[in-house]
């Protein structure tokens, strides 16, 4: 169940990884550099896309309900005047209280902050595949006909920008999280702690 799971890791290759590709025959390893690098792309998309969805639905459904739960213990006392067979008003307090613990679970767990985090990487994602390819193919048309290894450098340095870029995009999640999640537990500390 992604609801809970960690954002997908993402390893930026070093430079003896980039050259583990056979050179021998450039064109087939620019391929399959390419090929690697929009597949790793496609998969972090699609994490943060289905992470995103269920962060979605959860915390509609939670919202909804807090709304339902918070308006009825609200409107207890107008509806005991309005109907024959009053409510007991405690089914009122009851209905405000529920309604604000699923407002603080959505808050405490990040399922409204967590899908608006979720989106915001995704379409971060898919920008930088989208400038990948334009700036690959474009690249790609300048050196077309290369002859020497030194015509490689500028699709190399494109790849690399593209894969540490994409990580940039997860570790900044990773860490919005973090410095929320960090937030909420001081706050739930903080506030056990004035309780007592």
């Amino acid at each position: 169940m992604k609801l809970f799971s960690k954002p997908p890791k993402k390893t930026i290759y070093s430079d003896e990884e980039w050259l583990e590709f056979d050179w021998t025959d450039q064109k087939k390893s620019l391929k399959n550099m390419r090929t690697m690098l929009l597949d790793n792309a496609a998969e972090d998309e699609l994490w943060y896309h289905e992470a995103r969805w269920l962060h979605g639905v959860w915390s509609k459904i939670l919202k909804f309900s807090s709304i339902l739960l918070i308006g009825f213990g609200t409107l207890c006392p107008l509806i005991n005047n309005l109907i024959a067979y009053p409510i007991d008003i405690s089914v009122g307090y009851l209905s405000l209280s529920v309604g604000g613990i699923i407002l603080l679970f959505d808050k405490y767990f990040s399922l409204s902050s967590g899908f608006q985090r979720f989106y915001m990487a995704e379409m971060e994602i898919i920008k930088l595949t989208k400038a990948f390819i334009i700036d690959w193919e474009s690249e790609a048309i300048k050196v077309n006909h290369f002859q020497n290894a030194s015509h490689l450098a500028p699709l190399m340095k494109i790849a690399k920008t593209f894969d540490a870029d994409i990580s940039k995009v997860i570790i900044t999640e990773t860490k919005n999280w973090s410095v929320e999640f960090a937030m909420h537990m001081e706050e739930l500390r903080k506030s056990a702690k004035g309780s007592r």
